[in-house]
């Protein structure tokens, strides 16, 4: 029997549900991608120019769960404020660059942050019509409508319904 090598972590901790949440709804990306000098996002979906960040509660100060430390809380403060300045400084730096970023809490619900991605490529797609952004409104209209892709089955509308719906969509945008 071969030994398994490499593989035990694929789905292990926060951005690891993310990314398989992702995968599920049809979303192609890359993991731990420089996207500018200095800058590597958690996510990359090179195709749409996003790039996600999964912020750890504590590293970030997360309004909910942060806890600030009581032995030397100074210095836990100012590193914190030093991270989220940072984090500003590099959404600016991506943003002249044309890319567009998200961030999100380590502690959100995987399925919940899929959704808001899927809804960040829908703005995307809508603001920049072009023949990549098919695959886009397709994935965000079949999502919108009930379409699970797990059962592969249609909640709200019919097929056919659907996909004249998108193709109104489309043509609009064009």
């Amino acid at each position: 029997m071969a030994a398994q090598h490499g593989g035990a972590d694929a789905v292990a901790g926060p951005q690891g549900h993310r990314r398989l949440q992702l995968y599920r709804q049809g979303l192609r990306y890359r993991l731990h991608r420089r996207v500018a000098r200095r800058v590597t996002a958690d996510i990359v979906l090179r195709r749409h120019a996003l790039a996600i960040f999964v912020d750890g509660c504590f590293w970030h100060g997360c309004p909910e769960h942060c806890v600030a430390p009581k032995a030397n809380a100074t210095f836990w403060a100012e590193k914190i404020a030093g991270n989220r300045e940072r984090d500003r400084r590099k959404d600016a730096l991506l943003a002249q660059r044309g890319w567009k970023t998200l961030h999100v809490w380590e502690h959100e619900d995987p399925q919940a942050v899929a959704a808001r991605i899927v809804a960040v490529l829908l703005v995307v797609a809508a603001a920049t019509p072009n023949e990549m952004t098919r695959p886009s409104l397709l994935l965000a209209a079949l999502l919108l409508a009930g379409w699970w892709w797990g059962s592969m089955r249609l909640a709200a509308l019919d097929r056919s319904v659907l996909l004249a719906r998108v193709e109104t969509a489309e043509r609009s945008l064009l």
